[in-house]
């Protein structure tokens, strides 16, 4: 590459154009940038009670909110303006609405969270994508040994994804 790295952009620039939207509200690059991030930095908080929540129980689900959101490297007191925190937050949409659809909640809302939050997710950064490629295989793997498990009664192997 011989340092240039601005011509190997890896990156669809999903983050930018939002807090380019945000700035054509009025509002300018510093606010504008920190709010979407401040935003994004709470959406992820969210979805990760809704996990903590789900795998564990609701009182380790409060502690882990209270520490997420006082921890001083996080976004609200280091005001830092970070693309991560946006693409975790539409990350963890994803995996939660995989949750619910793996424990056959086939409403709209968790559908939309598992493709819209994997797709954003994904755009925003490309790493994203292990995650998202283990969602998918998941849903996929569990939609077709449940209809296996129709037709072969007492295999255990398709509940073990």
């Amino acid at each position: 590459l011989q340092g240039i790295l601005w011509n190997n952009v890896y990156e669809f620039p999903l983050y930018q154009w939002v807090v380019a939207w945000v700035m054509h509200l009025g509002a300018g690059l510093e606010l504008a940038s920190r709010l979407v991030t401040l935003i994004s930095f709470v959406v992820t908080g969210a979805f990760s009670f809704l996990l903590i929540k789900k795998w564990f129980d609701l009182k380790v689900a409060y502690w882990f909110l209270l520490l997420f959101f006082v921890n001083p490297f996080g976004v609200v007191f280091s005001r830092v303006c970070l693309i991560d925190f946006f693409a975790l937050a539409a990350t963890l949409a994803s995996i939660y609405g995989v949750l619910e659809i793996r424990e056959g909640k086939n409403h709209g809302i968790y559908w939309v969270l598992f493709a819209v939050g994997g797709g954003v997710a994904s755009l925003a950064k490309i790493n994203i994508w292990f995650f998202i490629t283990a969602s998918v295989l998941s849903v996929i793997a569990f939609a077709v040994c449940s209809f296996q498990a129709v037709a072969i009664v007492g295999s255990a192997e398709c509940f073990a994804v």
